[in-house]
């Protein structure tokens, strides 16, 4: 929903953090949960952002993606986030559990999670049948059905890395920040979805 715009971008920007190189990163870096990748893709396609946020600069790279304001950032969310979740026409709490989902597995990843929860044709779309479930189901519902299949998703994911090191003290890998991650955003979505 429209209205809960600044909430749910600043909870992602703040659950994403800062800046980062890693070459399992698409593009090999991110900040605020932007990939160089998207970084460079819209730097290239969208003129405004460009002018707006960074003028005169003709070639990005890892530098001004590691200077990328917060304004720069909700700009890219709401324009090639937000927009392609349809975050304006979902219910309240589940609007922040989709983009909180784009942003940690793709748009389409988390269209397909959201498919997979209600036993819906896998498409990536938010095609008829995806919105009559969105409409005909309790947000409550549809907010931990899309987590847990994300949950199931990252604990599955290559970067999770072992719990626990060889000398069976050190945790690695991303498994606990993504498990902790997605418990707050299920209490920030059940608490939006009461206050409705």
């Amino acid at each position: 929903m429209k209205e809960n715009f600044d909430n749910a971008v600043q909870y992602v920007l703040n659950d994403e953090g800062g800046y980062a190189e890693r070459s399992n990163e698409p593009g090999g870096a991110v900040n605020k949960g932007i990939s160089f990748q998207l970084f460079e893709e819209v730097f290239k396609s969208d003129e405004y952002f460009r002018e707006t946020f960074y003028p005169g600069v003709t070639k990005p790279d890892f530098s001004h993606l590691k200077a990328l304001s917060d304004e720069a950032a909700k700009y890219i969310y709401h324009k090639y986030v937000f927009s392609k979740i349809s975050f304006d026409d979902m219910p309240v709490g589940v609007d922040y559990v989709m983009v909180n989902t784009a942003t940690m597995q793709g748009v389409t990843g988390a269209t397909k999670l959201l498919q997979t929860a209600f036993d819906l044709p896998v498409t990536g779309k938010l095609d008829e049948a995806t919105w009559n479930v969105i409409n005909t189901t309790p947000a409550l519902e549809l907010a931990s059905g899309i987590l847990l299949y994300q949950c199931q998703a990252k604990m599955n994911d290559k970067r999770v890395g072992p719990y626990i090191d060889e000398n069976g003290d050190k945790q690695k890998g991303f498994g606990r920040g993504w498990s902790i991650r997605l418990v707050r955003v299920w209490q920030r979505a059940r608490k939006m979805i009461n206050n409705t």
